[in-house]
């Protein structure tokens, strides 16, 4: 073989490996972190009707879930039963992120992030974003050294989730961030949620 013939093979070799490195080798970490990040909507979510909500003395029907021992409502079905204001929208910043407001309580509240990362509730001091912000619950991530590639670690993950298309928020953590009153009344093998707005 000619040494003309040689480096075209070698050239031919060296492409097929770059191509492998740049666009398959992301294919397969992306694969592998799907099959991470659905444990925040499938792992130990059970349904339950052991529990009946009564936000401002009044019965909300809502779907109600278990996960990890906390009580999980829709967070929409709990603004609109306070007669709050809710806002969503996607923000693309190096990832899609999904991004809800709530205005109208005392303070604004805003829970946003993805399957990812997780998702993060936040009490604001003021209209826009400011470093007094008060993080009700901010999910534990492992990153990449020296980047800003992060996602979250699910056994340690007590946050928000998407279930059937719907965000669903532990009540304490929705409670504490509405600055709503929280009261769970046991009767027999059921209990009420009370939530009242504070005074």
């Amino acid at each position: 073989m000619t040494r003309w013939a040689w480096r075209k093979v070698l050239s031919a070799i060296l492409l097929t490996c770059c191509f492998f490195l740049i666009v398959k080798q992301p294919v397969l970490e992306s694969s592998q972190a799907e099959a991470s990040y659905s444990e925040l909507t499938t792992a130990k979510i059970t349904n339950s009707d052991k529990f009946s909500v009564h936000i401002e003395d009044k019965v909300v029907t809502a779907q109600i879930y278990i996960h990890k021992g906390s009580v999980y409502l829709p967070l929409r079905a709990v603004a609109n039963a306070f007669g709050y204001k809710l806002s969503y929208s996607k923000l693309d910043e190096l990832e899609m992120f999904h991004h809800v407001e709530i205005t109208g309580a005392s303070k604004e509240v805003a829970v946003w992030g993805n399957q990812r990362r997780g998702y993060s509730i936040i009490q604001r001091m003021a209209a826009e974003p400011s470093p007094d912000d008060r993080a009700i619950y901010r999910p534990a991530r492992t990153c990449k050294p020296e980047t800003d590639n992060c996602s979250v670690l699910p056994d340690q993950y007590e946050g928000p989730l998407v279930i059937d298309h719907t965000l669903y928020v532990p009540v304490r953590q929705v409670a504490e961030a509405l600055n709503a009153k929280l009261e769970i009344v046991k009767n027999n093998d059921r209990s009420v949620i009370h939530l009242y707005k504070r005074s």
